[in-house]
């Protein structure tokens, strides 16, 4: 079974739109951070590689938007 969140990153890779990725990150305000999708380096089966290097499994996900703002997927934390 393929996993939604990977599949909605490639969709947004690979027809070059826009998003944004929002993330359980421990020690950022409100223990949250959000990155843009234009910072996705590698797109793996358990999570992503960002361009800085950072390794961000897909269970911690809680939120895809797209380039409008429109929630693509939405988890509880």
């Amino acid at each position: 079974m393929v996993n939604p969140i990977r599949n909605i990153l490639n969709k947004l890779k690979w027809t070059g739109q826009r998003g944004s990725i929002v993330y359980i990150n421990r020690g950022s305000p409100g223990d949250v951070a959000e990155i843009s999708t234009e910072d996705l380096e590698e797109i793996g089966r358990g999570g992503f590689t960002t361009k800085s290097g950072a390794y961000i499994p897909y269970h911690r996900v809680v939120e895809i938007r797209d380039g409008e703002g429109r929630t693509l997927l939405k988890r509880r934390r």
